[in-house]
């Protein structure tokens, strides 16, 4: 798994988020390994792991071509982060 850790994680998700048109984020960090969540689950396994809490106005294609387009982006972006980590 070491290779695959990436050196900042919320820092380089968040630019990678911005790169592709995404720029609508939220600050409210709390460090998730440490509340009952998967991220917790996963840090116990030593596998890293992020939390994304999206809001479901992003989450509903369904409502319009907006919503849509912006379901496409977020998907392409995080696609991408995660190709970006696993290319390493």
């Amino acid at each position: 798994m070491a290779d695959y850790v990436v050196a900042n994680p919320p820092y380089e998700l968040e630019n990678r988020l911005r790169n592709d048109g995404l720029l609508s984020l939220s600050y409210d960090r709390f460090p998730a390994a440490k509340h009952q969540t998967l991220t917790k689950f996963a840090a116990h396994h030593g596998v890293p792991a992020i939390q994304l809490e999206i809001n479901a106005t992003w989450v509903t294609p369904s409502a319009g071509n907006l919503e849509a387009q912006r379901v496409s982006r977020l998907l392409q972006a995080l696609e991408r982060f995660v190709d970006g980590v696993l290319k390493r």
